[in-house]
């Protein structure tokens, strides 16, 4: 597709993979890719199992991933523009891990690996060396750590404490304990842990969680408005919180699924 070839060649320099993913045969994607002059990579993909993860509901359908693998948009490629993905751009990554410079090797295996203490010890070793690309490569890295320990800021700000607690410990264990922002998530993650309301809010939405992992097994409205009651009692036993928000997200993706049942 045109659009997309564009937005590939305008963004890919700054962190933007455009991958087309299609459950057709090898001959006839090649004669699509030809006959279309498509300039980004492309990948097969049997059966419907990601087009459910995406909420996709027909062809052509396109997400948008951020720089921490969450789908931030999605709707008709012809749809996405590049105020949006200007929008994520912070925090990418330069280039995909496995067109990282042969001399930063330890630095894509580290970042393979979410092991982001290591990946930063090998982007400086790195960076140490002359040259333009290994100071782009360090920098990369430290705005990729920057974004993850931001996100956990912001999360604990909202009052998303589960993100902040499973997130968090996640990247803490990730990071050296000599980095400052490791000893800034420490502190976020024990106030957490010591505060009942928070964990209060935690409970609920791991309750939230398990409501929302039965959404593949609804067959008729009935069902559906089922599960939208339960999400309305919980969001009412938990008003001025975290609970309210992610109630009124997961209301509307149960409201998407309905229209399509009996």
């Amino acid at each position: 597709m045109p659009h997309l070839n564009e937005l590939q060649e305008q963004f890919g320099a700054e962190g933007l993979s455009v991958i087309g993913v299609t459950g057709e045969s090898k001959s006839e994607t090649e004669n699509w890719v030809e006959d279309k002059d498509a300039q980004y990579a492309y990948a097969y993909f049997k059966g419907r199992e990601i087009m459910s993860v995406m909420g996709a509901g027909g062809y052509p359908h396109a997400v948008l991933v951020d720089p921490l693998g969450e789908i931030v948009w999605d709707g008709h490629p012809a749809g996405l523009t590049a105020a949006v993905i200007e929008e994520h751009l912070t925090g990418a990554l330069p280039v995909p891990l496995f067109d990282f410079p042969k001399g930063a090797s330890k630095v894509a295996s580290a970042l393979g690996k979410d092991q982001l203490g290591k990946a930063l010890d090998a982007a400086k070793a790195y960076a140490a060396k002359d040259g333009e690309q290994s100071a782009e490569i360090l920098a990369a890295v430290e705005g990729h750590v920057d974004l993850r320990v931001g996100t956990i800021t912001t999360a604990n700000a909202r009052g998303n404490y589960l993100k902040v607690v499973t997130q968090g410990e996640e990247l803490l264990d990730a990071l050296d304990d000599e980095d400052p922002r490791a000893v800034e998530l420490a502190g976020i993650l024990e106030t957490v842990k010591d505060d009942d309301a928070a964990q209060d809010v935690i409970d609920a939405q791991k309750k939230l969680e398990k409501l929302l992992g039965g959404l593949g097994k609804l067959k008729k409205k009935d069902q559906a408005n089922s599960l939208i009651e339960k999400i309305e009692d919980l969001v009412e036993d938990h008003p001025d919180t975290y609970v309210v928000t992610a109630g009124e997200v997961a209301i509307k993706r149960v409201r998407v699924l309905k229209a399509k049942l009996r």
